[in-house]
């Protein structure tokens, strides 16, 4: 489990450095491998604003922009196609350093000289779906969000969390079971220090008074497999990338960010523990998800693209036609949400742990989320993180949460840990 610091801190006070912490949760069994610092390397960059922009005297293909860094102004000289007035942009100034460990200094561009350079995502080592020099040079540059605090000359690291430090811990088994979150960790820290946890507000977001009913059906069949199945339907959504701090974030807890959907989904697997999974609810047929065990030969593709053979000691979540996920290991890829998905349908559930510790060895697939229900979750932790789910889907994508949603029930296993109250 990585810990960001900067996350950890907001749902406790921690009142030490990031070295005495991992000194205090090591000394009580909650051990700290390694304090890490991903950002460490990255000196010297500043947000600046683009105060002109015009066409190189000597090249087609680049631009020469003239920013405002608090007060000093700086000539650069860049490729980027998306370089406009007006953007606030991250600087590497001469003596700056990048990720990778790349100097920078004032270079010559066929007769214009280039003071630093105006960087992209990749160049500070921030999440970045580009992986060709192409599609580099098409992402162009890091413009930093309109909601972002930040003012012209001041430090960019901790703008776009490259000061974070991250605690590398090593999950005993008297700990995986509730430690696997922040959540799990800000308690073990709270009982330290005698303070307590706190949850992070939500986003605001219009809610939508039509009710999720209207959209989707739950029906367990088995609940021996199955306890608790939580549904919510959020409308209006638009895929697209979520916002560079939670990108951040997702990167620096070892996940790759995707999209807003399921970026928020990882992101509330990692603050409270317990999975999620979004579908596109276009591609649930018959408006219904049924639990019940696979049938014999019973074929599902799975989001990573692999033709999985199923049997009756699987559990699956389905539609009226067949399969649709390997409950509480992977999603599939025929009802996966895309950039034409907008109307998600998302489910928090509870599922036995021992039938999926089976079916996730059977199958060769350790997941995330496999890799916390086969420890054991609080069946109460489902409606929990999908109320969160579902707030921050529709505020990061634009859409709105239908009221209620199903909350399909079995008779409830023994319960290891407890939900928050």
């Amino acid at each position: 489990m990585r810990v960001p610091l900067s996350w950890l801190r907001q749902w406790v006070d921690v009142p030490w450095d990031a070295g005495e912490l991992a000194e205090r949760l090591t000394a009580v069994g909650l051990a700290v491998e390694a304090v890490e610092r991903p950002g460490a390397e990255i000196q010297g960059i500043v947000v600046a604003r683009i105060t002109t922009v015009e066409r190189h005297p000597g090249a087609d293909h680049l631009v020469v922009c003239t920013v405002d860094a608090g007060g000093r102004q700086a000539r650069v000289v860049t490729a980027a196609p998306n370089a406009r007035v007006g953007a606030r942009v991250v600087w590497a100034a001469p003596g700056a350093r990048l990720a990778g460990g790349v100097e920078i200094g004032a270079r010559e561009f066929r007769g214009v000289v280039s003071e630093g350079m105006l960087c992209s995502t990749w160049e500070l080592g921030l999440p970045s779906a580009a992986r060709t020099d192409e599609e580099r040079l098409a992402e162009g540059l890091l413009l930093l969000p309109d909601d972002l605090a930040a003012e012209p000359g001041d430090d960019a690291r901790p703008v776009l969390g490259l000061d974070d430090v991250v605690l590398a811990l090593e999950l005993t088994p008297n700990y995986a079971a509730h430690c696997q979150s922040i959540l799990g960790v800000a308690r073990e820290v709270a009982a330290l220090t005698g303070g307590e946890v706190r949850w992070p507000p939500l986003p605001e977001a219009a809610p939508d008074p039509r009710p999720a009913a209207e959209l989707i059906d739950v029906r367990i069949d088995d609940p021996d497999g199955c306890s608790r199945y939580v549904a919510r339907v959020i409308d209006g959504v638009t895929v697209g990338p979520s916002p560079l701090w939670m990108q951040r974030r997702l990167q620096l807890a070892g996940l790759r960010p995707i999209n807003n959907v399921v970026d928020v989904t990882n992101y509330v697997m990692l603050e409270t523990g317990q999975p999620l999974h979004g579908f596109d609810h276009a591609r649930i047929r018959g408006g219904r998800i049924i639990v019940r065990r696979a049938r014999d030969g019973e074929v599902l593709r799975t989001l990573d693209d692999q033709d999985r053979v199923l049997g009756p000691q699987d559990l699956v979540i389905a539609d009226e036609a067949g399969a649709v996920a390997v409950a509480g290991v992977m999603g599939g890829a025929d009802s996966e949400v895309t950039g034409s998905t907008t109307t998600v349908l998302l489910e928090s559930a509870h599922f036995d742990a021992v039938s999926v510790l089976r079916t996730s060895r059977r199958l060769g697939l350790r997941t995330d989320a496999s890799s916390r229900f086969d420890k054991g979750l609080d069946p109460e932790l489902a409606p929990v993180a999908a109320e969160r789910a579902a707030a921050m889907i529709a505020a990061y994508g634009g859409g709105r949460a239908r009221a209620g949603g199903s909350d399909a029930r079995g008779p409830p296993p023994p319960a290891r840990g407890s939900a928050p109250t």
